[in-house]
């Protein structure tokens, strides 16, 4: 996550959601495309605020605290959330090195991309006056959920986008991976390429390129992104799918993605990019002949190149397009 250059300040959002104009200027994130400018209406953050206020029950003796800039919709949103529960609101600088003070008292509910909550979970010092977190902006990284269990604390997942004023769902992160719930007044559906439809968050439906997977009682999970998938020899592979699968195959935790490029016979073939030094010889093909006997052959990486850094975008998702320079 970059922070080199910020350009709103939380007293410059507070004063522009407190003027007379009906809307708020906000960028989506670009992690499918180049970042665009979209005019957020007022009353959509604020149904939005709400909704999150009813799930966490929110009062006004709460403290919320942000670690994220208001240039982001979730930066944004906890100050929108502070106002409309009338609750003490605090923030600092955003770094990947977060304070999270406690000399202003006990923290109800912080928010945090993966990247400081990765910095915060070995210091205990900082969590100690910390009753939750919301994390949000990327995924997190497997294996966290077991620390963040082992550490005690209660950090929920959010699910959502600049379109949608921040989440419409969250999930408890605990030691298993549990669905997200959606949030009260969210209908959800899916289309016909399994891709969620969110409903209740805007005027109209949102149609996302998040492929969803239903389970019987309303929650669910995203395995993918359908302008991610790669058609391999008429098969289709879900990166992100696969990914996990090499992690937990390989104990590999440095960043990584799986991207598809071009092949004369199977169309595209996957092929894997980590970030990080590289490997020898010895233990790449060593490691190709453990994802080999376990992976199914056209899902398994045809190749594998180690770069100093996947690209990413300002608020720390990986960008799939963008292809890395191979080393």
């Amino acid at each position: 996550m970059s922070y080199e250059e910020f350009i709103m300040s939380y007293e410059e959002f507070i004063a522009q959601w407190n003027d007379t104009t009906p809307y708020v200027p906000v960028h989506t994130s670009g992690s499918t495309g180049l970042p665009k400018e979209i005019k957020l209406p007022k009353c959509v953050m604020e149904r939005s605020a709400l909704r999150t206020i009813q799930y966490f029950h929110i009062t006004p003796e709460w403290r919320l605290h942000s670690c994220i800039s208001p240039d982001f919709i979730g930066g944004k949103m906890v100050a929108v959330r502070a106002l409309m529960a009338d609750c003490r609101f605090t923030y600092e600088y955003p770094s990947n090195s977060p304070v999270m003070s406690g000399r202003d008292g006990v923290i109800d509910l912080v928010s945090v991309v993966p990247s400081q909550l990765i910095y915060v979970i070995d210091r205990p010092e900082l969590f100690r006056h910390v009753r939750r977190y919301l994390v949000g902006g990327s995924p997190l990284p497997l294996g966290m959920r077991d620390l963040i269990t082992e550490r005690g604390l209660k950090v929920w997942e959010s699910y959502g986008m600049t379109e949608t004023a921040s989440h419409i769902a969250v999930r408890r992160v605990t030691d298993t991976d549990a669905p997200f719930e959606p949030l009260p007044g969210i209908k959800l559906s899916t289309d016909s390429r399994n891709c969620l439809i969110i409903r209740g968050a805007t005027e109209e439906p949102v149609v996302t390129n998040d492929i969803a997977d239903f389970s019987p009682d309303g929650r669910f999970k995203i395995v993918g992104r359908i302008d991610n998938v790669i058609i391999s020899g008429g098969r289709k592979i879900i990166p992100e799918i696969v990914e996990d699968k090499i992690r937990i195959i390989s104990g590999l935790t440095a960043p990584m993605i799986l991207t598809g490029v071009p092949d004369p016979k199977w169309g595209f073939k996957p092929v894997l990019y980590i970030e990080g030094a590289p490997m020898s010889g010895a233990e790449c093909r060593s490691m190709m002949t453990l994802l080999r006997s376990h992976l199914d052959g056209w899902e398994c990486p045809k190749e594998i190149y180690f770069v100093d850094s996947l690209a990413r975008t300002p608020n720390g998702k990986l960008l799939r397009n963008c292809h890395p320079n191979m080393q």
